[in-house]
Order: C-alpha cells, then sequence, then structure tokens
C-alpha cells in the first residue's frame, strides 16, 4: 500500500514481484486488492462547482462496428472548492458507464440523471453537464479571423490518464480500467492538494472498508 502511495508513476505488478520476491500472481492481487477500495467519496469530496464532461474510453482509430464496441464512455468529473484564503481546489473523479448505446453518442437525459444519482449530486446546487465526446473546441485566433483548436481541459485529463494507463500496464481490459481510474485519480489530487497523502488516503478508504 505503501509503495502504490509513494511511487511517482504507480508500480506494476512485474516490478512489485521484482521488489519483494514473490510471483506475478501474488503480486497482481496485491495490487488489486489495494486499488479496489480507491472509491469516490462522493459526498464528501464534492465542492462548491462540479462539471462532468463525456469522454471515450479504449477510443479505437479505425471505426468498424466490432472495434467501436470495444469503447467506453466515461465521466469526467471535476469538483472547484475555494477555501480561507480565495485558492481554488480541483478535485478530478472518473466514472466508467455502463451504456447500451456507442460510446460516441451523446449522453441521453435519463443516464445525466442516473449518473448524478450515482454520484450524489442530484442535489447539487451547481453541476453542469458537457453530454458531447468532443475533445477540440474551435475558439477564433486572438490576432486572425481563422479559427484555432483547442482541447477542453478535461478531455486533456482524460487523454493524459489513459496515456499512463497503457503506457504503465501495457493495456487493460474493461473488468478493472475504473480502479487503474481511481489510482490515476489518486495520484493527480495528491500532486495538485485535492488530497494531502496518497498514501495516507489509501490507508484510511482501506481501514473503512474493512471497519
Amino acid at each position: 500500500m505503501y509503495l502504490v502511495g509513494k511511487y511517482e508513476r504507480s508500480i506494476n505488478a512485474v516490478q512489485l514481484s521484482g521488489l519483494l520476491d514473490l510471483s506475478y500472481k501474488t503480486a497482481w492481487r496485491m495490487l488489486n486488492k489495494i486499488r479496489s477500495v480507491l472509491s469516490v467519496e462522493s459526498a464528501q469530496l464534492w465542492g462548491e462547482n462540479v462539471e462532468i464532461k463525456h469522454e471515450v474510453f479504449n477510443l479505437q482509430t479505425i471505426l468498424t462496428d466490432d472495434r467501436l464496441q470495444k469503447e467506453r464512455s466515461v465521466a469526467i468529473v471535476q469538483s472547484i472548492t475555494r477555501d480561507e484564503r480565495d485558492c481554488d481546489s480541483s478535485f478530478i473523479a472518473f466514472r466508467l458507464l455502463d451504456r447500451s448505446k456507442q460510446a460516441r453518442e451523446n449522453l441521453e437525459y435519463t443516464e445525466q440523471a442516473n449518473l448524478l444519482l450515482q454520484l450524489n449530486l442530484s442535489c447539487h446546487n451547481s453541476v453542469e453537464v458537457n453530454p458531447r465526446f468532443q475533445q477540440f473546441q474551435r475558439k477564433p485566433a486572438e490576432e486572425s479571423s481563422i479559427p484555432k483548436r483547442t482541447c477542453h481541459p478535461l478531455s486533456s485529463i482524460a487523454i493524459t490518464a489513459f496515456s499512463w494507463m497503457k503506457d504503465m500496464f501495457h493495456g487493460i481490459g474493461i473488468k478493472y480500467a475504473q480502479q487503474y481510474m481511481d489510482e490515476y485519480c489518486l495520484r493527480l489530487n495528491a500532486s495538485t492538494g485535492a488530497i494531502k497523502c496518497a498514501f495516507e488516503h489509501t490507508l484510511r478508504l482501506s481501514l473503512q472498508r474493512h471497519h
């Protein structure tokens, strides 16, 4: 648990098995149990303003019917809280969505309502949901009439997270994708100060789960 919380880029089962002289299978099971406790504490950590952006995990470049079925919708949630010094703190969470539609299709109103319910945000006063999977936005250039493409800030976070999952763990199936997304958010939130210490946060969640 300490290694998961303290390693800068995470630790995979191959690395852990070498460090602790364990079999790969044992190391993988240990890491899987640790990641399984990294759930979102929705009611406690949502701040004053919440933004939700629809993204796609396992994005395919060759658009055949079979490949499109491998894609999955993900909600990227950003919560902004302002402290007593008027400094904003950003908390990020990912939620893998179970949908009957193709992942690139817009989230319908009922899907948005169900998502807010799952995240304990149904009664929140300030929630903005972007149901479209559109990573790049067109904005007018400052000194030209030619528009330029800019990446949505939450899309940029998603792209970085999915690249980290691919590079660090060399391919992750849908079954365990949520756990790895939770680990990425743990590291990101610790780096921005949204949570104080990744190791202490993980330990507290583990104790709460087994209380």
